[in-house]
């Protein structure tokens, strides 16, 4: 019977040391958000296709994206300077549903 409970004790142990040093890495996460690239683009009437290809271009993400959902969008007329990619996606994407 104190086998089991030691067993119980150091498997919670090992659970407890593990929960924390994840903790302490997802904790490292949002320093590497903050730091993304800044998008520029200053173009009229520009499809959210090639939005989308802009901004793989200046940054270091692949965008995934449906080809067939997005080519009937209307067209866009952008004005972003040195914006976050956060930013730049959400007006890419505005009103696209």
């Amino acid at each position: 019977m104190l086998q089991i409970y030691e067993f119980i004790v150091d498997q919670t142990a090992k659970g407890r040391s593990f929960l924390l040093f994840f903790c302490l890495l997802m904790m490292q996460t949002p320093s590497f958000a903050q730091n993304s690239a800044k998008i520029t683009i200053q173009k009229k009437n520009i499809s959210v296709i090639e939005a989308l290809k802009e901004i793989e271009k200046q940054s270091d993400y692949s965008v995934g994206y449906n080809d067939s959902q997005l080519k009937n969008k209307p067209v866009l007329n952008l004005d972003l300077k040195a914006a976050t990619l956060e930013y730049a996606l959400s007006q890419i994407l505005r009103g696209s549903g």
